[in-house]
């Protein structure tokens, strides 16, 4: 006989980035199981001792979940935490294809089944197989931290800036070269616009006022009727 406990309960954690060293506290809805135990002797001990089990699976199950745990802060996840999640899901989708792979060629081979059924066998054993790694991602995708605490942003762990010297920008060459590099020869030199002169002002000369005898007879001062 063997016993399997599943224990699933929500855990309140401190939380920190990895990158930028800011902190918080979490609560997660953790998943937990012992697995299948064997019963020698007594029930109640293998019963106990699979729930305590469960209880350390809970937690290791939580710990996973801290590293995809977007932060507010720098807005990034902990290092390599794609590299571990794929790590977790390469075993149970080996399994999972081996078992589905079988099935198929039995339900092919055996219960003459059509073709188009053996590739969704095969895929749903994969679905299946990533379902935990999934809950795990979007529990994670929900979570808000709490009592939250910013990070330095100068810490050691973040890229640091590269600082680089420009290349050193070339001389323009004189004119007579420049004129050599363009293929200006004496018929573009004789086409060649000629230079304006500057342009000079100057004020207008003074007008004199006109007397007021040399004026119509109306409009001389002083003339009487």
């Amino acid at each position: 006989m063997r016993v399997s406990v599943t224990r699933e309960e929500t855990v309140e954690r401190t939380w920190e980035c990895a990158r930028c060293r800011a902190r918080g506290h979490v609560h997660l809805r953790a998943i937990g199981d012992s697995g299948w135990r064997q019963v020698w002797w007594s029930r109640d001990e293998a019963e106990a001792e699979a729930a305590d089990d469960a209880r350390w699976a809970v937690q290791h199950d939580a710990e996973r979940m801290l590293g995809m745990i977007r932060c507010p802060s720098c807005h990034r996840r902990a290092p390599r935490v794609w590299m571990w999640a794929a790590l977790r899901c390469l075993f149970p989708v080996v399994v999972a294809l081996l078992f589905t792979a079988t099935l198929a060629a039995v339900a092919l081979g055996v219960w003459d089944w059509p073709g188009w059924v053996a590739p969704l066998i095969v895929f749903g054993g994969i679905a299946v197989a990533l379902l935990p790694e999934r809950r795990r991602w979007i529990e994670a995708g929900k979570t808000t931290v709490r009592d939250l605490r910013a990070g330095d942003p100068a810490h050691p762990v973040l890229p640091k800036a590269v600082v680089r010297a420009l290349p050193a920008k070339a001389a323009a060459p004189p004119p007579d070269a420049r004129a050599r590099q363009a293929g200006a020869g004496p018929r573009s030199q004789r086409w060649a616009p000629a230079r304006l002169a500057p342009v000079t002002s100057a004020a207008p000369a003074a007008v004199e006022r006109p007397d007021d005898a040399d004026g119509p007879r109306f409009l001389r001062s002083g003339d009487g009727d």
